[in-house]
């Protein structure tokens, strides 16, 4: 359990920070977008903008944020992308349903949402499908099928080889990030600081 929040916490300090260290992959979008996918290694997190808008006196404004989060598989997150799910099935298949605010620079703490219809009048309602048809869907799918195949792959490779002490684990973990780090270096190319 408390590894589940801190997996959330990180999340939540990567968006309102502005710091964010993994895929968003944006499915609904107008000027910004309103719900999105985040992933972080194997994990998958749906994100939904409750609310942002301006709060004015005449004088002042403060900017109000409130964010939906919460973790989710990457088979849920493609029934949903694939619509044979609606946003709100999805929604409220996942686990760990937290809600965070902000206004202006300070963030208050989370909150647990144990029943959707705490959020339900801002967010889209039991029939509402994600449009299949949208770029944005497109590649997110493509994304999280890709990855999925990669940890699938992972799983069954740890099964064969049946690693069950921590700290070999840890060993493997750690050999696996140096190739892959490895491999990035020499399939980017890096000009004034632009890759290519």
């Amino acid at each position: 359990m408390n590894n589940k929040l801190n997996e959330i916490d990180s999340v939540i300090s990567q968006i309102t920070k502005g710091n964010n260290k993994s895929n968003i992959l944006p499915l609904i979008c107008f000027s910004t977008p309103l719900f999105f996918i985040t992933t972080q290694l194997d994990d998958v997190f749906f994100c939904y903008v409750l609310q942002n808008r301006a709060l004015t006196d005449g004088n002042n404004s403060a900017d109000i944020k409130e964010l939906y989060i919460s973790k989710t598989t990457f088979d849920l997150a493609l029934e949903m992308l694939d619509r044979k799910i609606s946003i709100y099935e999805a929604l409220n298949k996942s686990e760990e349903k937290y809600r965070v605010g902000q206004i202006g620079r300070k963030v208050f703490p989370k909150k647990k949402v144990f029943n959707l219809t705490e959020i339900a009048n801002r967010i889209p309602k039991k029939n509402y499908f994600l449009e299949i048809n949208n770029d944005s869907i497109k590649y997110a799918q493509n994304v999280l099928h890709s990855r999925k195949n990669i940890i699938d792959k992972f799983d069954v490779f740890e099964k064969i080889i049946d690693i069950s002490d921590q700290q070999r684990k840890t060993e493997i973990i750690t050999k696996i990030r140096k190739i892959d780090n490895e491999t990035i270096e020499k399939d980017y190319t890096f000009i004034d600081g632009v890759t290519q």
